[in-house]
């Protein structure tokens, strides 16, 4: 649903009105697979609203993800 066209703003809105539980819940999801969403053209826009959003022990998690494959990242067209 993160990598579809149209499911992608399904997961932002979500993200926005879901409670702090559900946050988490996502985060725990999306976890070991934020570089591989954040190098798709729809995907890196959940990634986007989650940093923004989930809280921030959570964040801290996915973030360090993506600096630890920042290089991969970088050389992506869609990253």
């Amino acid at each position: 649903l993160m990598q579809d066209l149209f499911g992608n703003y399904v997961m932002q809105n979500f993200l926005e009105h879901s409670s702090n539980d559900q946050r988490v819940l996502i985060a725990s999801r999306i976890k070991g697979s934020m570089t591989l969403l954040s190098m798709q053209p729809h995907g890196c826009r959940v990634v986007q609203r989650a940093i923004d959003i989930i809280p921030t022990e959570n964040r801290n998690a996915l973030l360090m993800e993506l600096l630890e494959s920042h290089e991969k990242i970088i050389r992506c067209a869609k990253g």
